[in-house]
């Protein structure tokens, strides 16, 4: 088995326990509070993806609660869907679909991803500028 292979199979397992995680255990009392909210009391850039992934696993699109879950979701949906699929590739030229493969995911990153990594760095200023001690 091939490192690549190996790889896809790692991260399709990662993501098809993220999705496991939010359809069946964020609807009960084990979902993730807030550390941020509890210690601080403020909301964070993140608060409301937990509930925001239980919806969508349970194809809820409606409730949405954050602005950028979304985003985020629909990146480790299409990580998902492309792992599986790269996994059962039989004649799988690697070198090829390596290649197309991260900068797929580098431009997915930055589209779907980027906002929010933009949003979390904002809040992390805003918190110093209030003299949070992080």
């Amino acid at each position: 088995m091939s490192e690549y292979r190996l790889l896809n199979i790692v991260l399709a397992g990662v993501l098809g326990l993220i999705f496991l995680y939010s359809g069946f255990f964020v609807s009960t009392d084990y979902a993730i509070n807030c550390s941020y909210k509890s210690q601080f009391g403020v909301d964070c850039v993140s608060c409301g993806f937990s509930r925001d992934f239980a919806s969508f696993t349970h194809l809820d699109f409606g409730k949405k609660l954050n602005q950028y879950s979304s985003g985020v979701f629909l990146f480790c949906f299409i990580q998902f869907v492309i792992r599986v699929f790269l996994v059962f590739q039989n004649k799988l030229k690697e070198n090829k679909y390596a290649r197309i493969d991260v900068w797929f995911s580098l431009f997915l990153l930055v589209v779907l991803v980027g906002p929010y990594f933009i949003a979390y760095f904002n809040f992390f200023i805003e918190l110093m500028k209030l003299g949070v001690e992080i």
